[in-house]
Protein backbone atom coordinates (compact mmCIF):
# COMPACT_ATOMS: atom_id res chain seq x y z
CA UNK A 1 0.00 0.00 0.00
CA UNK A 2 0.94 3.64 0.12
CA UNK A 3 3.84 4.65 2.34
CA UNK A 4 1.68 6.51 4.88
CA UNK A 5 0.95 6.66 8.58
CA UNK A 6 -2.47 5.07 7.94
CA UNK A 7 -0.96 2.12 6.06
CA UNK A 8 1.46 1.44 8.93
CA UNK A 9 -1.37 1.76 11.44
CA UNK A 10 -3.75 -0.54 9.56
CA UNK A 11 -1.07 -3.12 8.76
CA UNK A 12 -0.16 -3.56 12.42
CA UNK A 13 -3.81 -3.57 13.52
CA UNK A 14 -4.49 -6.32 10.94
CA UNK A 15 -1.50 -8.39 12.09
CA UNK A 16 -2.62 -8.12 15.70
CA UNK A 17 -6.25 -8.97 14.81
CA UNK A 18 -4.97 -12.09 13.01
CA UNK A 19 -3.09 -12.97 16.21
CA UNK A 20 0.26 -12.98 14.45
CA UNK A 21 3.11 -13.15 16.94
CA UNK A 22 6.05 -10.85 16.32
CA UNK A 23 8.71 -9.10 18.36
CA UNK A 24 9.58 -6.29 15.95
CA UNK A 25 8.36 -4.17 13.06
CA UNK A 26 10.84 -3.01 10.40
CA UNK A 27 8.96 -0.45 8.34
CA UNK A 28 9.87 0.67 4.83
CA UNK A 29 9.67 4.31 5.99
CA UNK A 30 9.57 6.35 9.19
CA UNK A 31 5.99 7.39 8.44
CA UNK A 32 4.90 3.74 8.28
CA UNK A 33 6.83 3.07 11.49
CA UNK A 34 5.12 5.91 13.36
CA UNK A 35 1.74 4.58 12.22
CA UNK A 36 2.76 1.13 13.47
CA UNK A 37 3.75 2.62 16.83
CA UNK A 38 0.36 4.33 17.13
CA UNK A 39 -1.45 1.05 16.43
CA UNK A 40 0.63 -0.76 19.04
CA UNK A 41 -0.12 1.97 21.58
CA UNK A 42 -3.86 1.82 20.81
CA UNK A 43 -3.75 -1.96 21.37
CA UNK A 44 -2.11 -1.50 24.77
CA UNK A 45 1.36 -2.62 23.68
CA UNK A 46 4.53 -0.75 24.60
CA UNK A 47 7.42 0.17 22.31
CA UNK A 48 10.09 -1.21 22.82
CA UNK A 49 9.15 -3.21 25.92
CA UNK A 50 6.67 -5.42 24.03
CA UNK A 51 7.58 -4.82 20.38
CA UNK A 52 10.55 -3.02 18.82
CA UNK A 53 9.99 -0.68 15.86
CA UNK A 54 12.59 0.36 13.28
CA UNK A 55 11.97 2.85 10.49
CA UNK A 56 13.80 3.91 7.36
CA UNK A 57 14.70 7.42 6.16
CA UNK A 58 15.60 9.29 9.39
CA UNK A 59 12.94 11.93 8.85
CA UNK A 60 12.61 14.74 11.41
CA UNK A 61 9.57 13.03 12.94
CA UNK A 62 11.77 10.08 13.99
CA UNK A 63 13.44 12.12 16.73
CA UNK A 64 10.21 13.85 17.80
CA UNK A 65 7.92 10.89 18.53
CA UNK A 66 8.07 9.11 21.88
CA UNK A 67 9.78 6.83 22.20
CA UNK A 68 12.13 8.30 19.61
CA UNK A 69 12.30 6.05 16.54
CA UNK A 70 15.37 3.99 15.72
CA UNK A 71 15.82 4.35 11.97
CA UNK A 72 18.11 3.81 9.02
CA UNK A 73 19.60 7.12 7.92
CA UNK A 74 20.07 7.48 4.21
CA UNK A 75 22.01 10.41 2.76
CA UNK A 76 19.26 12.19 0.81
CA UNK A 77 21.54 15.05 -0.26
CA UNK A 78 24.12 12.60 -1.65
CA UNK A 79 21.34 10.65 -3.35
CA UNK A 80 20.06 13.78 -5.11
CA UNK A 81 23.60 14.85 -6.07
CA UNK A 82 24.42 11.42 -7.50
CA UNK A 83 21.12 11.34 -9.42
CA UNK A 84 21.87 14.70 -11.01
CA UNK A 85 25.35 13.49 -11.99
CA UNK A 86 23.86 10.39 -13.63
CA UNK A 87 21.44 12.47 -15.70
CA UNK A 88 24.44 14.25 -17.22
CA UNK A 89 26.18 11.02 -18.28
CA UNK A 90 25.68 9.28 -21.61
CA UNK A 91 23.32 6.32 -21.24
CA UNK A 92 25.92 3.72 -22.28
CA UNK A 93 28.32 4.80 -19.51
CA UNK A 94 25.86 4.50 -16.61
CA UNK A 95 27.04 2.28 -13.74
CA UNK A 96 25.01 -0.84 -12.96
CA UNK A 97 25.32 -0.37 -9.21
CA UNK A 98 25.63 2.68 -6.98
CA UNK A 99 26.27 2.41 -3.27
CA UNK A 100 25.77 5.31 -0.89
CA UNK A 101 26.63 5.26 2.81
CA UNK A 102 23.86 4.63 5.30
CA UNK A 103 23.75 4.07 9.04
CA UNK A 104 21.41 3.02 11.80
CA UNK A 105 20.47 5.85 14.14
CA UNK A 106 19.81 4.16 17.47
CA UNK A 107 17.12 5.81 19.53
CA UNK A 108 14.62 4.36 22.00
CA UNK A 109 12.19 2.26 19.90
CA UNK A 110 14.25 -0.96 19.78
CA UNK A 111 15.67 -3.36 22.30
CA UNK A 112 17.34 -6.74 22.13
CA UNK A 113 15.15 -9.75 22.87
CA UNK A 114 16.07 -10.86 26.35
CA UNK A 115 17.12 -7.40 27.53
CA UNK A 116 15.10 -6.46 30.59
CA UNK A 117 12.17 -4.13 29.91
CA UNK A 118 12.58 -0.81 31.64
Amino acid sequence: GPVTFDTGYQSVRSALAERKHFTAVFAFSDELAVGAMAALYDEGLRVPEDISVLGYDDLTIASRVRPALTTVHQPIDAFVQKSLELFRQPRQSLPTEILLPHSIVERQSCRRIGDPAV
